[in-house]
């Protein structure tokens, strides 16, 4: 009985149904105009020497916060384009030279907000 036992053991154990592959998706590409999209490019921004090794991911950075201010301007949210801007000027926090070559794509929109800032009287003088 033993060895007919052992055999029936083995010939369920091989009955079992394949394993089907698991389900791969690929990852989407990234979106920097999404808010954890972008903090991660940031981050990743941060990673790179300094220099112009950082230039390509910042200016992307940069241009689609500039598109994100320019909805918040649009949508009437000071606040929301008070905050982007505040992270859009952070991308050369360690690069200070840099700052007016990364951000003279954007002067229009920076003139902008200078004049929708100065009607509140906040922050015209930072911008």
């Amino acid at each position: 009985m033993r060895p007919a036992a052992l055999a029936a053991v083995v010939a369920l154990a091989g009955c079992r149904p394949p394993a089907f592959p698991s389900a791969r998706f690929p990852d989407t590409p990234m979106q920097l105009g999404d808010e954890s999209d972008r903090e991660q490019a940031i981050d990743q921004l941060w990673t790179l020497a300094p220099g112009d090794a950082r230039e390509p991911l910042r200016r992307e950075v940069a241009d689609a916060l500039a598109r994100r201010i320019r909805d918040a301007v649009g949508d009437d949210q000071p606040f929301v384009a008070e905050t982007l801007l505040f992270e859009l000027c952070s991308l050369w926090r360690d690069d200070p030279r840099g700052v007016g070559r990364g951000l003279a794509d954007h002067v229009a929109l920076i003139r902008d907000l200078h004049a929708m800032f100065a009607k509140s009287g906040s922050l015209q003088p930072t911008v």
